[in-house]
């Protein structure tokens, strides 16, 4: 069985980082056909929670999701918290599935040792060619629009569901104006 791992908000400035594992049969495919999952960028965020809340309620269907806030961006680095969530996602995964391999959407595994002589392989828009891949984006991106609306109202002004702490020019802006908030990733310096 395929792990399929991604992640959401890696390049933001703004937020915490959520990294997924996703990890279902072949034979399970055919019967999500209807929730039309695909990459999470390529739909919008109503369409995300309707497919995220499936996917979690399909008992078929193995996830986990590891949460890394600014602060620890902040204290230890992205690289590190990338790693780091990989291994823990692989740890998670294998107690409850039997994966064959994890495969991670992008060209860098950030040296996380994948367990027990499974190999972890990386893939370049695995998120648009692996189905497992695709679900493990969705939920991402799901937790992490989650995340900019609790944020958006402690700091309505920053309005977070919009660039999702991204580095849009409105945003920067309203670092520039108002200054950092505690989910900004003060060491990415604006």
């Amino acid at each position: 069985m395929i792990c399929g791992i991604d992640e959401a908000g890696r390049g933001s400035v703004g937020g915490s980082l959520f990294i997924c594992g996703v990890a279902y049969s072949e034979e399970l495919i055919p019967s999500l056909s209807h929730l039309a999952i695909k990459d999470s960028k390529k739909l919008s965020p109503k369409a995300r929670e309707e497919i995220a809340k499936s996917v979690l309620q399909t008992k078929e269907i193995a996830h986990h999701i590891v949460k890394k806030t600014p602060q620890e961006i902040d204290e230890k680095g992205l690289s590190l918290c990338l790693r780091e969530g990989l291994e823990e996602i692989m740890e998670e995964m294998i107690k409850r599935c039997e994966i064959t391999k994890f495969i991670y959407d992008g060209n860098s595994t950030f040296k996380a040792q994948a367990p027990l002589f499974i190999p972890l392989q990386t893939l370049i828009k695995g998120d648009s060619l692996i189905h497992q891949i695709s679900s493990a984006s969705i939920l991402a991106k799901y937790s992490k629009d989650l995340e900019c609306q609790e944020i958006h109202a402690l700091f309505p002004d920053y309005d977070f569901p919009s660039h999702s702490g991204y580095c849009t020019k409105e945003h920067i802006q309203k670092i520039k104006t108002l200054g950092y908030t505690p989910f900004h990733r003060k060491s990415y310096k604006i």
